[in-house]
């Protein structure tokens, strides 16, 4: 499970760098998030604290979530992780941000919708 929450993390805050994850491991990552008390929570703490420390908050990305760009790092995670644990965003969707082309179903959940 670590190596899935190192590979997440990585396709969130560097894109670039990450590889997409496999129909199995995304759906090891929706169950562990959906079964694992506290996972969730660390994960979106993780995910926020490494998009502050690589730069990837800008005021267009604040303004798509509704936040300064203090919060926005926090709230842009808990509304990804959160809508990966309901199933609400696919694995076409997830990898769509690792690429940097977000399908308009991501981009309505990261908006709030």
């Amino acid at each position: 499970m670590r190596f899935l929450i190192v590979l997440v993390g990585l396709a969130v805050t560097f894109p670039a760098a990450a590889q997409e994850l496999t129909a199995k491991q995304y759906k090891e990552v929706q169950r562990n998030l959906r079964k694992k008390s506290g996972l969730i929570d660390s994960i979106i703490s993780n995910c926020a604290t490494q998009m502050h420390a690589r730069g990837r908050i800008s005021s267009e990305m604040a303004a798509s979530v509704g936040a300064d760009e203090k919060g926005a790092a926090r709230i842009y995670c808990s509304r990804l992780f959160t809508a990966v644990a309901a199933e609400r965003l696919s694995l076409k969707d997830f990898n769509s941000l690792e690429r940097g082309k977000p399908t308009a179903n991501a981009d309505k959940i990261l908006r709030g919708g």
